[in-house]
């Protein structure tokens, strides 16, 4: 075992001894990485420290297959077609370090050398394994193998944007497939990819802040290149766990930056008709990071982390249930979803822009034929994940005989007991508690009406508790799509920050009208912030969201602490007193103060107003 690691060290050595070389290298040739706007550097830095990677992974490679007790004929094929594939995409590479190329002859050479990997049998295998479910490919696995190295190969070059992130991400994956590697074959399957992680460790030291030299794309494409490789070996091999998607998880970090990447400029090009695919920016994941104030080592540090509870999770994952396994999964991905939502990007506020709620009132929605297809679709996905749920397993197996059966019948039951219950005669767009609650017992009487039916047709495989699981997930779909335009309305609002600085006096009902009339109503030009209110219980507690500031005796404080330029009166039970002493503090703090009123105005026979009927009384001079 000790001698899968000998040619590490060789690649640790050659890798050190190297580097400096490259950096005289660089010199000489004109390889060096100028400041720029896009730069965080403030100083020429040399950028082909990743030849002295590569070669350093090379040499410890060719001394690894001619060693005798490396005589397994899997490490000497993929080592061979790594070494012939990754030439052309080196040498492009290499030119575009010392003389810049366009996007298009790099994507070119990568798909070049993809191809050739996927030649000499780099590539997914036809049969995937999938949270313990088998999925057939076909010749689909050869298109997505292609994509798949290509889109590694960018995500390793795109996160080559501080220093040290590149080349630590890199050694993080590499440790990971080689743990993998080990699990699977033992070490001497493991000794390539730790042959990588030998080279890295070599260069890493002059590369990490304050970086002497940098990868450059030579050597941040190379090592995406290889570790997609190694990947696609890694995952087609494992048969549990999340199988597949663990090289996924493994390089997580520049993977989720690529994508990020990609999905911004694209949405930037149709919304904004500018910028493009491979218009360069400062908006990944650690630029964001760095306007957060994070700093340089911290930034770094922080996506080393990470990089490395993912890539561990990952590797655990083959060792629990596909049950688990599937909910570490969604687990990774909703904390990679809030991360990213944290970051605030302006590509993806489309709830504070309001664009997805314009969905909402698009003639082809506010077709009445368009709820039902939405609500077939819902159905049909319920009775999915019941199925799943109930019979722990998602492949919905044709010879389960009722299951063709209920395709039929709960769709129809449902849209019957929906029209019935009048759901496809309600707009939604100002849905309240009322119409959530007729779509419940809409809902409840569908999965009955489906029971009943399939009592008749359906033999008793389908029992009662499948129902149970069918009725609960169908609640709370149905109710969920419903509800959504609130919700996204509500977070829209909540969202806005454009407005003057307004607390709220009073933190009763009266109060939490105002405070959904502001939200609601953008032609206030107000910017509630929260609530006063005199009441001591209700000190430091929250209403609607919004915190509970104060009392009146703690007015002037908080105009002063929260920068606050209106005060509105949300109460008509505030004695006059009290009023008044609320406007001689905002009098003496520069501070307007108004009170919100909800009145009726009658109208005379020409249709103007006659006079109008308040339900508040107006605050005196």
């Amino acid at each position: 075992m000790l001698a899968a690691f000998l040619p590490a060290l060789i690649a640790v050595l050659v890798s050190w001894v190297l580097t400096p070389v490259t950096m005289r290298l660089a010199s000489a040739c004109g390889a060096i990485d100028y400041p720029g706007p896009r730069k965080i550097h403030s100083c020429p830095i040399p950028r082909l420290g990743g030849v002295a990677v590569v070669l350093g992974a090379v040499t410890a490679s060719s001394c690894m297959v001619l060693l005798p007790w490396f005589d397994g004929a899997m490490v000497r094929d993929l080592a061979g077609a790594l070494g012939v594939a990754l030439i052309p995409l080196f040498v492009v590479s290499l030119i575009d370090d010392v003389r810049s190329l366009g996007p298009a002859p790099r994507l070119v050479t990568q798909i070049a050398s993809a191809l050739i990997a996927v030649r000499f049998g780099v590539h997914l295998n036809p049969d995937i394994h999938l949270f313990g479910s088998t999925v057939h490919l076909g010749i689909l696995a050869i298109p997505i193998s292609v994509v798949w190295i290509v889109g590694v190969t960018n995500a390793f070059n795109l996160a080559d944007g501080l220093d040290g992130l590149s080349a630590g991400l890199a050694l993080i994956s590499a440790l990971s497939l080689s743990a993998l590697d080990f699990m699977i074959g033992g070490p001497q399957l493991a000794a390539l990819p730790l042959v990588l992680v030998g080279s890295l460790i070599g260069f890493l030291p002059f590369n990490l802040y304050p970086a002497r030299v940098f990868l450059g794309d030579a050597g941040a494409a190379s090592l995406g290149f290889c570790l997609a490789c190694f990947g696609l070996r890694s995952g087609a091999a494992l048969s549990s766990g999340v199988a597949i998607l663990v090289p996924v998880l493994v390089t997580g970090i520049p993977v989720l930056d690529t994508g990020l990447t990609i999905a911004r400029r694209v949405i930037k090009r149709a919304s904004q008709g500018r910028g493009g695919v491979f218009k360069a920016d400062r908006d990944h994941l650690h630029h964001r990071l760095l306007k957060k104030g994070l700093g340089h080592q911290n930034t770094v540090f922080l996506l080393y982390g990470i990089a490395a509870v993912v890539a561990a999770l990952a590797v655990g994952s083959i060792f629990v249930t596909s049950r688990n396994a599937a909910l570490l999964t969604a687990t990774l991905f909703a904390a990679a979803f809030i991360g990213v939502g944290r970051l605030k990007y302006d590509e993806f506020a489309v709830i504070r822009r309001g664009a997805l709620l314009q969905l909402y009132d698009a003639p082809m929605l506010r077709m009445s034929i368009f709820p039902v297809f939405f609500d077939i679709g819902i159905v049909l996905t319920a009775f999915y994940l019941a199925l799943g749920l109930k019979f722990e397993d998602w492949t919905v197996r044709r010879d389960w005989p009722f299951v063709v059966d209920l395709l039929a019948i709960l769709p129809a039951t449902a849209v019957a007991a929906f029209a019935l219950c009048r759901l496809y005669r309600d707009t939604w767009r100002h849905a309240n508690i009322e119409d959530l609650v007729r779509s419940s017992l809409a809902v409840l009487c569908a999965v009955t009406l489906g029971y009943i039916v399939s009592a008749f047709i359906v033999d008793a495989t389908v029992n009662l508790s499948f129902f149970a699981i069918y009725g609960m997930l169908l609640l709370l779909l149905i109710n969920g799509a419903r509800s959504s335009f609130r919700v996204l309305s509500y977070w829209r609002q909540r969202e806005r920050v454009v407005g003057e600085r307004v607390v709220i006096y009073g933190a009763g009902a009266a109060g939490a009208l105002a405070l959904r009339e502001i939200l609601r109503n953008e032609t206030h030009q107000a910017l509630p912030l929260g609530f006063i209110d005199d009441d001591p219980w209700k000190q430091g507690r929250l209403l609607n969201g919004y915190p509970i500031l104060g009392s009146l005796d703690t007015l002037e404080h908080v105009l002063v602490e929260h920068n606050v330029r209106g005060v509105i009166v949300g109460s008509e039970r505030i004695p006059l007193d009290s009023l008044l002493q609320a406007r001689s503090v905002c009098s003496r703090a520069g501070v307007w103060l108004m009170r919100f009123s909800v009145g009726l105005t009658a109208l005379d026979a020409s249709g103007r107003h006659a006079r109008s009927i308040d339900f508040d009384t107006q605050l005196s001079a």
